[in-house]
Order: C-alpha cells, then structure tokens, then sequence
C-alpha cells in the first residue's frame, strides 16, 4: 500500500499551510545561493580573476536565457497544476507531455541560437579582449550545457505543484547542476 505524499493547500489554515510550504523553500533557495556564491570563489581562487572576469561577462547572457526557459516552463505549470488540482489527471498528463515537447523544441532552438551568436552576443557585449576568449569558451559550453538545466528547469516546474516541501527542499538544497 503506498502513502500519499501529497498536501490537500485548500482545507486549513491558509496563513499556517503557506508558511509549512514556503519554509522549506526557502531555506533550499538559500542553500541554492550558496551554492553560486561558492562556484564564483572557486572559480576566482582556483582559475584566477581572468576566469572570474569571463564567467561574469557572459552572465547576463545566462540570465536571459536560463530566465526565458524558467518563464515558459512556469508558464506550462499553471495548467498543469489546475488540472491535478480538479482531479483532471488525463488532462494533466497531456499537457506535461505537449508542454515536454515544446520545451525540448525551444531548449534545442536556444541553444543553437546562443551557441552560433557567442561570437556576436560577446561583440555587442563589449567583452573586453583579455578574456574574450575565456568568455567565448565559457558561454559556448554554458549553451550546450544549458539542455541540461531546462530539463531541470522543466522537472522543477511541472512536478512543483504536485510535490510536497520536504521534497522540494531535498530538490533545491541538492541540484544537479
């Protein structure tokens, strides 16, 4: 016999299911910063400031893209979320399926955008010439990287609301990235 794992947020105290779900949340959000605060020491201790100065320059370039990626998949987590809160499980599962489609359509366009454009994204950038080419290296092997992390990305957002916080917790302290 297997136990539901899942929270009914719609009987109770609002106030007191947000904060049980939020908490955990939270605190993997951090461990999630921390997470990125470490990496930019290591890469500026280990690899040295040329290699912190390129990480930094095409940053703004991940954003973008890792911040389109998270929006369409959000955007695909609503529907998702409505129709297992209806109970509407055949509905539910054909949108997690069209929505997997078009974001694996979309991951692979972005990708290839972003991998063929480096040279000119960096240009208009105005990366400096010192560490172009670290920049280049980095941003080229963050965009095939990248299909990767919109699975994640993808994952996190489809199975968010159908998951409890003691696994999203588990799932944001420890990411695969």
């Amino acid at each position: 016999m297997s136990k539901d794992v899942t929270k009914d947020m719609t009987t109770g105290k609002p106030l007191l299911l947000i904060l049980q779900f939020a908490f955990p949340l939270l605190i993997g959000n951090f461990f999630q910063q921390m997470y990125n605060v470490a990496d930019a020491a290591i890469v500026g201790r280990f690899l040295g400031p040329k290699a912190l100065a390129a990480v930094g320059a095409s940053s703004s370039v991940q954003f973008l893209v890792l911040g389109f990626c998270i929006g369409i998949c959000c955007g695909f987590g609503v529907p998702i979320a409505q129709r297992f809160g209806g109970k509407d499980y055949r509905s539910m599962r054909a949108y997690i399926w069209h929505s997997i489609f078009i974001t694996i359509a979309a991951a692979v366009l972005l990708t290839t955008i972003c991998a063929l454009l480096c040279p000119a994204i960096l240009h208009i950038l105005t990366t400096p010439a010192n560490i172009y080419k670290d920049a280049y290296i980095y941003l080229l092997l963050f965009s095939w990287a990248s299909l990767v992390l919109y699975c994640t990305i993808c994952f996190r957002a489809y199975f968010v609301p159908l998951a409890t916080a003691k696994h999203l917790f588990c799932f944001w302290c420890f990411p695969p990235y």
